[in-house]
């Protein structure tokens, strides 16, 4: 069950009771769940298979009775007898459900529940009307600042000691967005790292790692994890697996294992990448392929991308229509202009995301400085875009010691922070594009006319084209290391102006009209 962090409101869980013969007794409990909370279906059969995984099958469709609006999702199986169906509804009123399995003892269940409001704003989804940002069901903006925990789904992450402190570290910090590996096995720095392969509940697959035999009890301590960022009010983005180790999977094989954990964790504020470092291995028809299921399975369409290696663009695979975000990874090796990446791909009417710009003070050529992540992130959020990043000591366990305490990494958690609180208290950031026709110095992100940020990597002297604007204009600085404001004055719009950064450091200038 999952408490809703806006009303208190907890999960609804309908349980199933199985009789002798084929004759089903529904016992029905606490019928009313909260807009957009995760509704829960339990349901037992005591049928013999010789692999529940492969051998049972079963789908729900929830109908909204006033509106007729159908939601059709599968089911998965939880271990033993026991099987679910998740979904989370998404309109008010009563909703009607009925299943489907080839298991007689699974199929025709049919119940109801009520659906009251919430506070939930709902799933993120691409804003339909600006295609480069991302909102909540209810249209409220929401500006994706992300963190990288590639093993967050291991037990090198546990979830009682180090998860839930981590979690909830970043959320301190604003991040909204964290991202994990689901399948690590294969490839490069997690290959042959067997506490990565399995957590609390065991390995991810038994029988020596054989691809048909799913281990469940993995995946009830990663709904743990899953819910705690739920809780916390932040998005998980999940990813399958690395390519290398989607290379260990039969066709039918990887379909299956993505279906699953499409019905199991559709039911969520999620995100989907198919696959890290996807052109490593495999082809485009593969992942293709896994992207067209997924977008048939999840009813919800979470937004899904998928990550390329090291300096790849982010829409490398192309712009099939299941990608509905792209993800970049460019940064890493330095020297990269990340506000031109980022505009590059603006093309292509889908927001874009670098999602490995750089690792504070990581390993080898990925270890970046206070400054390098820092001014970098800029880059890209003045760009249009959004960012990733990743902390030394929490990023790749594999690759480290784990450590929240470190006093470096508390700087930079504060440097996110204060660009975070910035675009999203201060501006109308999803109004905007970049311009950097604007300015002869720095990146400029404008509604012309209105509003204007100008990011100045190394201060200095700025020239900002303000030929559309009429009337006053409100002028501050704004200091992206520590979140003071100064030097607020007003201009008249109608020409170029001048302005000169307090001094050599990074600064943000922030120029807009009365609204």
């Amino acid at each position: 069950m999952v408490k809703d962090p806006a009303t208190g409101t907890i999960t609804t869980t309908i349980t199933a009771t199985v009789t002798t013969t084929t004759t089903v007794t529904t016992t029905t409990r606490a019928v009313e769940v909260g807009k957009w909370s995760v509704f829960e279906i339990d349901l037992t059969s005591t049928n013999s298979y010789s692999n529940k995984y492969l051998d049972v099958w079963l789908s729900g469709t929830f109908t909204h009775q006033v509106s007729g609006k159908q939601i059709m999702i599968e089911g998965f199986w939880d271990g033993g007898n026991c099987w679910k169906i998740r979904m989370a509804p998404t309109m008010t009123g009563v909703w009607t459900y009925s299943i489907i399995s080839n298991d007689n003892q699974l199929n025709g269940k049919t119940g109801s529940f009520t659906c009251v409001d919430s506070l939930n704003k709902g799933f993120i989804q691409v804003n339909p009307d600006r295609l480069y940002t991302f909102m909540y069901a209810d249209r409220t903006p929401w500006f994706l600042m992300g963190d990288t925990l590639w093993s967050g789904t291991s037990i090198l992450v546990d979830y009682e000691t180090r998860f839930k402190s981590y979690v909830d570290l970043r959320a301190s910090q604003r991040f909204n967005y964290i991202q994990s590996v689901i399948l690590v096995g294969a490839r490069g720095p997690f290959a042959n790292i067997d506490d990565q392969r399995k957590n609390e509940g065991g390995y991810l697959f038994l029988n020596n790692f054989d691809k048909d035999y799913l281990n469940p009890a993995y995946f009830q301590w990663l709904d743990k994890r899953v819910e705690h960022v739920t809780v916390k009010e932040m998005v998980y983005c999940l990813f399958f697996s690395w390519s290398q180790d989607w290379s260990t999977f039969s066709n039918d094989q990887a379909e299956r294992f993505l279906r699953y954990i499409v019905a199991r964790y559709s039911a969520f504020n999620v995100f989907w990448s198919i696959s890290g470092e996807w052109n490593e291995a495999n082809d485009a028809a593969f992942y293709n392929n896994l992207g067209r299921i997924l977008a048939q399975k999840d009813p919800y369409d979470h937004p899904t991308t998928i990550h390329p290696t090291g300096g790849g663009d982010a829409f490398g695979i192309g712009t099939p229509p299941w990608l509905l975000y792209g993800m970049q990874h460019k940064g890493i090796q330095g020297g990269t202009n990340l506000n031109q990446e980022i505009q590059n791909e603006r093309k292509y009417d889908r927001p874009v995301t670098n999602g490995e710009y750089g690792y504070l003070f990581g390993r080898n050529m990925e270890g970046k400085d206070n400054k390098y992540v820092r001014t970098r992130a800029w880059q890209i959020a003045t760009g249009g875009g959004f960012f990733v990043n990743g902390f030394r000591n929490t990023y790749c366990v594999p690759k480290g010691n784990w450590h929240l305490d470190d006093s470096n990494d508390a700087i930079v958690g504060e440097y996110f922070k204060i660009l975070y609180d910035f675009f999203t208290t201060k501006t109308h950031w999803w109004e905007m594009d970049p311009n950097n026709d604007l300015v002869d110095n720095g990146y400029a992100l404008a509604k012309i006319g209105q509003e204007y940020i100008i990011y100045l990597q190394n201060g200095g002297l700025v020239h900002v084209d303000l030929a559309a604007a009429t009337g006053t204009l409100h002028v501050e600085w704004y200091n992206p290391r520590n979140g003071r404001y100064s030097g607020q004055t007003t201009v008249q719009g109608g020409a170029t102006r001048n302005f000169a950064a307090p001094d050599s450091n990074d600064w943000v200038l922030h120029i807009n009209a009365d609204r």
